[in-house]
């Protein structure tokens, strides 16, 4: 076994453990040692040479196994799964999770083949108090576009109710189905109104959540134990089921060259945690398109990027970015977990 599976199985631990998962932070310790002895989880990794270990690894594998899960494929492994009602005890877990693996070592290997849909819905949070900063300094409509928008629930961010740590509503409708609570810390953004006017998103493999197996395919990569993000996760299907988003099959690069510019309104580029998946010539080359869009604008045809993107030197909290019209250089204007939640404004640069 290559020391680059075992490197990002124990970086994904670690990050379950400071992240609130000790489940899966539990059954990733065991599944190194099991590696380690040449176990049933080694032969699901066996052939990946160190540099070729996929981007999230340890998600990809762990959302396979709690798909079965959602599947009623592996009925003894469920009686441990919180996500199913289990007793969330990753100890006595162990053994009916190896079974499993054994069981179904040749899905959970093509499982690695497949990015994980990870497009939280905490991150609504950073994307609509991203649009009251524009909103704020534009006054004018946004016309709103994402990349890599998995079912495209963050494209209904305005939608969601933003609440503080007590539940009382900061942003958002009063009466949400989705309710984010402890959106929001520290210098938080100005209250104004929102009024989207379009809204458009791409993903090489989008989710259908009108099927089943697209809502397993999204829950699947919730962690078992974290009960907040499948409230969140359920309430949102339920707002996308009522008021639908149509994402668009399409390469980032082919998207972001047919977006244009109108006047009147601030066009918004968003996406998180969708770069990482990318090549460097193709992260060059999307860049150089955002580029060209940037050279486009105008105080009339206003553009603005706004990502969040783990960098190297980030990893318990990542930096919201932002960069509006002509502006040289990006701000970073927030700092969240990978999930958005809570997220914490910093306070403007004057």
């Amino acid at each position: 076994m290559t020391s680059g599976v075992i490197e990002a199985l124990e970086r994904q631990r670690a990050a379950c453990a400071d992240a609130g998962s000790p489940f899966y932070a539990t059954l990733l310790a065991a599944c190194i040692a099991d590696i380690e002895s040449g176990g049933p989880v080694a032969n699901v990794f066996a052939g990946i040479a160190d540099d070729e270990v996929p981007t999230l690894l340890p998600l990809r594998f762990l959302g396979g196994v709690h798909r079965l899960v959602l599947q009623r494929k592996a009925p003894r492994l469920a009686l441990h799964y919180s996500s199913v009602g289990g007793d969330g005890d990753a100890a006595q877990c162990w053994p009916a999770f190896l079974a499993c693996v054994q069981e179904h070592t040749t899905q959970l290997r093509a499982d690695l083949a497949g990015p994980p849909q990870t497009n939280d819905v905490g991150r609504s949070a950073l994307l609509i108090g991203a649009l009251h900063l524009l909103v704020e300094r534009h006054r004018i409509p946004i016309r709103l576009f994402e990349i890599g928008s998995s079912a495209g629930l963050n494209l209904l961010a305005d939608h969601f109710a933003i609440a503080d740590d007590r539940g009382e509503i900061l942003a958002g409708p009063a009466d949400a189905d989705v309710v984010l609570r402890d959106a929001w810390r520290g210098a938080l953004p100005p209250q104004v109104e929102i009024d989207i006017i379009e809204r458009r998103g791409c993903d090489l493999a989008p989710v259908d959540i009108a099927t089943v197996e697209g809502r397993e395919r999204l829950t699947s990569f919730v962690w078992p134990d974290d009960v907040a993000r499948f409230e969140r996760l359920r309430a949102a299907l339920t707002v996308a089921a009522t008021d639908p988003i149509d994402v668009e099959i399409a390469d980032a690069l082919d998207f972001v060259g047919s977006i244009e510019l109108k006047p009147g309104t601030v066009t918004v580029l968003w996406h998180s945690v969708v770069t990482m998946y990318m090549g460097r010539d193709e992260r060059t080359a999307l860049r150089a398109a955002i580029d060209c869009l940037h050279e486009q604008a105008d105080e009339n045809s206003v553009f603005a990027h706004v990502w969040f993107e783990p960098r190297r030197s980030e990893h318990v909290q990542f930096g919201l970015r932002m960069q509006v019209g002509a502006e040289r250089e990006a701000r970073v204007v927030a700092k969240a977990p990978p999930h958005g939640l809570p997220t914490t404004w910093l306070t403007p640069r004057r």
